[in-house]
């Protein structure tokens, strides 16, 4: 008697430690999943444009909707290197140690917050600041044999170490300012007329972003530049800028 019951107690505990272990697996693959795709989110650029709705589209509102992609993470640190505004369509591009940003509005005495730019009449919200990449200057000398200084490629704003490309629907901040990658900006004829320079195809798929300025303050040379937690923004300023769906940049 007391043998079976050692034996049925034995057969007891090794199911439990079965179950136990085969939980314990379920577990650990669970993770492996959840990390590889927070991984390959990391490695792709966010570029949901038209088909984006918004939130109360899908019945979410308030604060759920702001943390539906809070899971999200880019690591990355870069520098803001140049400023420049214009202040009317064509004219020289002048440099800036700071400037202040306008919420809403774009630089302070640049064009396209006054409405003088070549594009004002074809206003966008995704224009009101334009980064580009000193990376692909570089690269042009480098690659092409094309000298564009950062005064002449009509960006506003100069950065280092920023993957401008992958900032299409993420918040990224320059000091203490956050701004929206808005859509990717793409080359134009004028630029390569006004400057009599081939640049139109040399800057295909890295022509910079242009952002919506969500947060405003003043912004100076060698400020770090870094992704920004959407969390940590107010719940009212995302649900206003995401309201605003993305929009797909235009053919060329």
């Amino acid at each position: 008697m007391v043998r079976f019951e050692w034996l049925t107690r034995l057969r007891l505990e090794s199911k439990i430690l079965v179950l136990q272990i085969a939980q314990a697996l379920a577990e650990q693959r669970r993770c492996c999943q959840s990390a590889s795709i927070r991984a390959s989110r990391r490695l792709r650029p966010t570029q949901q444009y038209e088909s984006r709705s918004p939130p109360e589209a899908f019945g979410i509102v308030g604060e759920e909707c702001c943390h539906q992609c809070d899971d999200y993470r880019m690591y990355w640190q870069g520098e803001l290197l140049n400023i420049h505004v214009a202040p009317k369509a064509s004219a020289p591009m002048v440099a800036l140690s700071e400037v202040r940003l306008v919420t809403g509005i774009g630089l302070e005495g640049d064009r396209y917050a006054t409405g003088l730019g070549s594009y004002s009449k074809k206003h966008h919200i995704d224009r009101q600041a334009t980064l580009i990449e000193v990376e692909v200057l570089e690269a042009l000398a480098r690659d092409r044999d094309i000298e564009l200084a950062p005064h002449e490629h009509r960006r506003n704003l100069t950065t280092r170490g920023v993957p401008l490309n992958h900032l299409v629907g993420q918040y990224f901040r320059i000091g203490n300012c956050v701004l929206y990658g808005g859509r990717l900006n793409v080359p134009c004829l004028y630029l390569e007329n006004l400057l009599a320079k081939k640049v139109f195809k040399a800057l295909l798929n890295r022509s910079g972003l242009n952002c919506r300025i969500v947060v405003g303050g003043i912004i100076r040379t060698h400020d770090r530049v870094e992704w920004c937690e959407p969390g940590s923004l107010d719940v009212s300023v995302r649900l206003a800028n995401e309201a605003i769906p993305l929009q797909r940049p235009p053919e060329v």
